[in-house]
């Protein structure tokens, strides 16, 4: 089985996967193989959106875009051009996308002059203040999000060019490419958590078979997996031991002098830094 190092397995090794850890043949032949492969790709992606719905947040999907506002337009739906995102194997669109595209928003960034960082305002809140002749053409300090339109307040009276953070909209297209050995179209989530998907896999299998202990045992081992991943996400840094003296000490030049440890200069016990 080919498995990359760093985007992990296409559709066509997953099932390979479980075909081999079910003893199942998967395929499109009903008189001939003991599962659907239709069936078994619905599994996977109902196992993916459940990964994804688990946090909102998934790093994988950390992605940034840009925006050029124009001139006394409030509302954009489009115009948003992403130039990064953190998986490598995900191709970047060079089209435009549309609001709708982009998932969840973080931050937007007015990066033109000295720049400044734009406030979410309600929708109702910000339409109670920008109305009628109120609503004047100025530097966008705020925004607001409805209706798959993000509109910026006050409406601006140039172009800026707006960084935009956020999280984009996981991909599915790895499911249409299931006969492809050779399919760079990886699943679209981190690497760690392709075993955890291919546990709720063969749960759904042995489910589907009515074996419900093989079934339970695999979930059991998926939610595991998921709980790990996302344990480890939000664990503090342990790659320093926390001081709590703050080194040697001596009152000797003043309250903050300090004992450091001996350097290659062949100071035995330590100098004096004060």
């Amino acid at each position: 089985m080919a498995l990359s190092p760093t985007t992990g397995l296409n559709s066509y090794y997953l099932i390979d996967l479980l075909e081999n850890l079910s003893n199942l043949s998967i395929g499109p032949d009903p008189n001939a193989d003991d599962i659907s492969q239709d069936l078994v790709l619905q599994f996977l992606k109902e196992g993916y959106q459940t990964i994804v719905a688990a946090n909102n947040r998934w790093p994988w999907f950390e992605t940034n875009w840009i925006l050029n506002t124009i001139l006394n337009q409030q509302n954009y739906t489009t115009g948003y051009i992403m130039i990064s995102t953190t998986s490598p194997s995900y191709v970047i669109p060079t089209a435009p996308q549309y609001l709708y595209q982009m998932g969840e928003i973080v931050s937007f960034t007015n990066t033109t002059n000295a720049g400044n960082e734009l406030i979410l305002l309600p929708q109702s809140y910000a339409e109670s203040l920008w109305v009628g002749t109120s609503n004047q053409a100025g530097i966008p300090a705020y925004y607001s999000q409805w209706s798959s339109g993000m509109k910026l307040w006050p409406k601006p009276n140039g172009v800026y060019l707006l960084s935009v953070r956020g999280y984009r909209v996981p991909s599915l297209t790895w499911l249409q490419d299931s006969n492809n050995a050779a399919s760079v179209d990886y699943v679209d989530i981190n690497q760690e958590l392709h075993m955890p998907l291919v546990n709720y896999g063969m749960a759904r299998i042995f489910q589907f078979q009515e074996d419900r202990e093989m079934a339970d045992t695999y979930m059991r081992f998926f939610q595991l997996g998921i709980k790990n991943y996302m344990d480890s996400l939000v664990a503090p840094s342990s790659n320093q031991p926390l001081i709590l003296s703050g080194g040697l000490q001596n009152q000797f030049g003043g309250p903050w002098s300090w004992i450091l440890p001996g350097a290659a200069n062949g100071v035995p016990l330590g100098r004096l830094w004060y």
